[in-house]
């Protein structure tokens, strides 16, 4: 039996290059299930700050209630008056 035929070589091919695309795959969504860790980590930190800049200093309060209201978003005094 030879293992030079045409047929057995594009074989060959097929199954290094399949092999080499999985790879990739893998290599890829390892590295993007890292971001999305390094995000939720980041987002963490984040919401951790705020509160604790709250927590230090009260005064900022209605200010940080400010920023976080967008545009057409009701204050949370306004909610809070709506549900009684």
């Amino acid at each position: 039996m030879e293992f030079t035929g045409p047929i057995i070589l594009l074989t060959i091919a097929q199954t290094v290059i399949l092999t080499l695309t999985m790879g990739v795959f893998i290599l890829s969504f390892r590295r993007q299930n890292i971001a999305i860790k390094e995000a939720a980590y980041q987002s963490a930190l984040t919401d951790y700050d705020s509160i604790r800049l709250m927590l230090e200093r009260t005064e900022l309060g209605p200010v940080m209630d400010e920023v976080g209201e967008g545009p057409g978003e009701t204050r949370r005094e306004d909610r809070v008056n709506q549900r009684k």
